[in-house]
C-alpha cells in the first residue's frame, strides 16, 4: 500500500523513473521520499499526515524488500528475521 501511494505521488507530479523501465526501483523512491521533493495533496492536505507516512516509508524498506524477496523467516514471538 505505501508503495502505490508513493508510486501514484510521482505519477501525479509527473516525476518518473530515472531508468526507462516503467517500474520503480524501490531504492529511487526512498531517495525521492527523504527529498522533500514529493507532494502529498492528492490524498491529504495535512503535511504533517503526508510527511508521517513518507517516514514509515522510507523506515521499512528492509522490510518489504525482506518480504517480496522472501528472506523473512516469522517466529512465535511478534518478531520479523532473516532482514537483507
Amino acid at each position: 500500500m505505501l508503495d502505490l501511494t508513493i508510486e501514484l505521488a510521482l505519477a501525479e507530479q509527473g516525476i518518473k523513473p530515472q531508468r526507462e523501465a516503467k517500474l520503480w526501483p524501490i531504492k529511487e523512491k526512498a531517495r525521492l521520499a527523504m527529498s522533500g521533493t514529493l507532494n502529498g495533496v492528492i490524498l491529504t492536505e495535512e503535511t504533517c499526515t503526508w510527511e508521517g507516512m513518507l517516514t514509515c516509508y522510507v523506515s521499512t524498506i528492509e522490510y518489504r524488500h525482506s518480504l517480496i524477496h522472501r528472506q523473512a523467516q516469522f517466529v512465535e514471538t511478534p518478531h520479523l528475521i532473516g532482514l537483507w
